[in-house]
């Protein structure tokens, strides 16, 4: 007897495209300005919070309660409040496209600040 079975997440075939690394480089630099605060709200704050959706929503397919491939929390331990979370579900897949744009776009990791 077979079962049904929903894949959780179908990432395009062909991995890291051109678009996506220019649109992480773009945000980056964005989030670098401090335009990714919530706070701001400047037009770098809507083109940031554009590039964000397109490459998350529409490019690497994450569902929409998924952390963002910018949240530098990804660089680090995945933190204690985030296991009651739906996104705890897709923390692994989110590091590892963090990881792979960080790669492809030949930007290094920005240590996370400990919180000490």
């Amino acid at each position: 007897m077979t079962s049904l079975r929903t894949t959780r997440y179908r990432q395009r075939k062909g991995g890291i495209t051109a678009e996506m690394v220019e649109l992480f480089k773009r945000g980056c630099a964005l989030q670098a300005a401090g335009h990714d605060d919530d706070e701001d709200g400047s037009p770098g704050h809507d083109e940031f919070k554009a590039v964000d959706k397109r490459l998350s929503w529409a490019l690497l397919k994450l569902p929409t309660y998924a952390v963002s491939v910018f949240d530098l929390e990804l660089d680090g331990e995945m933190p204690g409040y985030m296991e009651r979370l739906a996104a705890s579900k897709e923390w692994p897949l989110c590091v590892a496209l963090r990881r792979a744009l960080l790669q492809a776009s030949d930007l290094s990791l920005v240590p996370f600040p400990s919180k000490s």
